[in-house]
C-alpha cells in the first residue's frame, strides 16, 4: 500500500479516537429524570446505576394545559 493511503488511514483512526474519547464521559454527568426521582421515597435506596435503568424505562412527556 502507498504511504498516504497508510497516512489517511492513520488520519481517521486519529480523528474516530477524538471522537470517542470527546464523548466518552457525555452521559456520567447526572441526568435531571433520575435527579428527580431519586426524591421520591419508593427510589430513593436505589444506587446510581438503578436510577439509571429506571430512567430509561420513563417517557418524558409535556401537556398543554386545558
Amino acid at each position: 500500500m502507498s504511504i498516504l493511503y497508510n497516512h489517511i488511514n492513520e488520519v481517521r483512526i486519529l480523528k474516530n479516537a477524538y471522537w470517542a474519547n470527546l464523548f466518552n464521559n457525555w452521559d456520567k454527568a447526572e441526568s435531571e429524570t433520575v435527579t428527580i426521582i431519586k426524591k421520591i421515597p419508593i427510589f430513593a435506596e436505589l444506587n446510581n446505576k438503578e436510577l439509571n435503568e429506571v430512567s430509561k424505562l420513563l417517557h418524558d412527556r409535556t401537556y398543554k394545559p386545558e
